[in-house]
């Protein structure tokens, strides 16, 4: 009987940006960004993503991943960057991926979604938790059926395809989760009562 009101968590729009990058990465491949504090954290999915990474061309797709080493052998040439603290970096990072990818196995509203897409990257991820309220599907990026890696593959495909999804995901980002917009939807809410 009590009234549930939303609201986001706000980032820094005007710091994750898209912006150039000076990473040494071939500007004739395409990136997908894998993004945890442990890569090999079982509920992040990474056993999944290597699953869709099978399905993707390794002449032009090539993988990049925060949050460890991966010792493992990978489907495509893949780039570490370890543990990355430095903001600037990680911002760096998102601008220079066509596509995030978040498979994880159970998620709430992640930052990492917020933030790439502020910096004009599409995402994928699995329907789970929030993350089919943050991208909007075929737009913005794609919610691949919860665990599979077929869909999860066909869903960074169409990414990696699309001219328009990584606009279009700055732009929702930018209606969504910008300090001034979050800021004024708790003023709002608190001037109701």
């Amino acid at each position: 009987e009590h009234e549930i009101k939303t609201i986001p968590n706000a980032i820094d729009t005007n710091f994750f940006t898209p912006s150039t990058t000076n990473l040494n990465l071939d500007p004739n491949k395409k990136y997908v960004l894998f993004v945890a504090m442990r890569v090999n954290a079982p509920a992040k999915g990474f056993h999944l993503l290597k699953e869709a990474l099978a399905y993707l061309d390794p002449k032009t797709i090539e993988l990049l991943i925060v949050g460890g080493e991966m010792t493992e052998e990978l489907p495509l040439k893949s780039h570490s960057f370890g543990q990355v603290t430095d903001p600037s970096k990680m911002r760096d990072i998102y601008a220079a991926a066509d596509v995030f990818v978040t498979p994880s196995l159970e998620e709430n509203l992640p930052n990492t979604i917020m933030e790439a897409m502020a910096c004009g990257t599409a995402c994928v991820g699995f329907e789970v938790g929030g993350i089919p309220e943050m991208i909007e599907h075929e737009k913005t990026g794609y919610v691949a059926k919860a665990f599979d890696p077929a869909d999860l593959a066909k869903g960074i495909k169409g990414c990696l395809e699309s001219p328009t999804s990584g606009l279009k995901s700055r732009e929702r980002a930018l209606q969504l989760y910008d300090q001034s917009i979050v800021a004024q939807q708790h003023l709002d809410y608190y001037a109701q009562a």
